[in-house]
């Protein structure tokens, strides 16, 4: 019998580009984070040493019930977005050939991009502006919107423009910021300098250039990236920065952070080396940082965007132009009574449709339910709602009640950031009767801490 060394060795790919692949692949396809739970289930279900689930509950603190729930739930979301049925013994191999064979088609949930209009700039859409305006010097583009709206493509847009013409360096922080990094500003920037120093294929001894004790941390990586990255490149650079509200709790890292880049743009302004440039901030809720405005990048500075929903006339044509279901007005408005212009849920809507999946009348009454296809957002979406506390109390509340609420500041921009509620002048409202409907049926569920 080999040895798991022996095993080992014949893997074309270790168990860290496996896991790194599947969180990925998982970020991509449904705009969120694996959960460090879950990649702990998922790296111990891998070569050279596989492990039970009782091995691992033992490993990382939880019980063996609660590995197998989130186990079963890993694998029904790498499932759906391989189309293959994947279990905790058929992984590694399914990996391996995934990461040997890409596939060759989009991924089922995916959807073309629709472009969106400005109200405020004179109906421009959204794209044309942020293509202007990443092109230009010491540019900095701000995005909001709360999960599952279309950020994420919107920036991959924004990147392939920026590419004609500058380099590009694109860092997620849901996956740079983990607790080790987000507890010291030093090695906050450190690894930050270190992401784009690697994305651009450059050298520099980073530890080094932090030998001195006698400079801030803010002036080391201003003067790093002046010395080993502005100086040597050809091109001006775009730094892209997806869901940076991560930082936002991490108040003595981000207004450090913060007023460094809005330093960064402010120099652009009179310094040709810092014209080179340009900055990106995509984030799904109000930064919640005590700076002053001229000290911020996110006040009286750059270019804001606020993405909306898809329209009613957009939604049309995505399902009879794009998807040729040759739908009623009718039937158009009864999906968007279900789920609003929800770019990821209408997307869904027209994917199992298209493939007779379900019919819209079985689709519109299942919709809450087990049975719906919506259910493993929704069942996504109450487990985010349960990690904070006291979030489901308040959220049945508003589920409860057909009129404009005013709730805590903090507690609506958690709300907001998981996409379950609409702002106006202060007060909250439930996002779309999806929601309702879900949680007014699981509202037993909300009792059970």
């Amino acid at each position: 019998m080999s040895s798991f060394a022996e095993e080992n060795e014949r893997e074309e790919f270790t168990r860290e580009e496996k896991v790194s692949f599947a969180r990925e692949l998982i970020l991509k396809h449904t705009d969120e984070p694996l959960s460090d739970s879950k990649t702990a289930i998922l790296r111990f279900s891998l070569p050279p040493q596989p492990q039970t689930y009782r091995e691992m509950g033992d490993a990382i603190y939880l019980d063996e019930q609660t590995i197998r729930e989130y186990g079963a739930d890993l694998w029904n979301s790498l499932s759906e977005i391989l189309e293959r049925r994947v279990t905790k013994n058929t992984i590694n191999e399914i990996l391996n050939e995934a990461m040997k064979k890409p596939p060759e088609k989009d991924y089922r949930n995916q959807s073309p991009y629709l472009e969106r209009i400005d109200q405020d700039r004179s109906n421009r859409t959204i794209e044309s502006i942020c293509d202007e305006e990443v092109l230009q010097p010491f540019a900095l583009i701000k995005i909001k919107a709360p999960r599952f709206m279309g950020k994420t493509s919107l920036l991959s847009r924004i990147k392939s423009v920026a590419e004609r013409e500058c380099h590009v360096v694109s860092i997620d922080m849901r996956v740079m910021a983990d607790h080790a990094v987000l507890n010291n500003l030093q090695t906050f920037l450190q690894t930050f300098c270190a992401n784009v120093i690697h994305a651009l294929n450059l050298e520099a001894n980073i530890a080094k250039h932090w030998e001195s004790s006698f400079l801030g941390a803010n002036t080391l990586c201003n003067d790093f990236f002046e010395d080993y990255i502005l100086e040597v490149i050809d091109k001006p650079l775009v730094l892209i920065f997806d869901e940076i509200n991560h930082l936002f709790p991490y108040e003595e890292i981000s207004i450090d952070f913060f007023s460094l880049l809005r330093a960064w743009h402010e120099q652009g302004k009179s310094n040709p080396l810092w014209s080179k440039i340009r900055l990106v901030l995509a984030y799904s809720t109000e930064p919640s940082i005590n700076l002053p405005k001229n000290q911020s990048p996110f006040d009286n500075v750059g270019t804001f965007i606020n993405l909306p929903e898809f329209t009613f006339e957009q939604v049309t044509d995505l399902a009879n132009v794009y998807y040729s279901l040759s739908l009623e007005p009718t039937e158009i408005a009864s999906v968007m009574d279900l789920v609003g212009g929800h770019p990821h849920l209408i997307t869904l809507t027209f994917n199992a449709l298209k493939k007779e999946i379900t019919s819209l009348q079985k689709l519109l009454k299942q919709a809450p339910y087990t049975e719906g296809i919506y259910y493993e957002h929704l069942q996504s979406v109450h487990r985010q709602l349960r990690e904070v506390t006291n979030l489901e109390d308040i959220y049945r509340e508003i589920v409860n009640t057909e009129d404009w609420l005013e709730i805590n500041t903090t507690e609506a921009n958690d709300l907001y950031r998981l996409g379950l509620i609409k702002r106006q002048q202060g007060k909250v409202k439930i996002s779309f009767e999806l929601y309702r409907l879900y949680f007014r049926n699981t509202a037993w569920l909300m009792h059970l801490k």
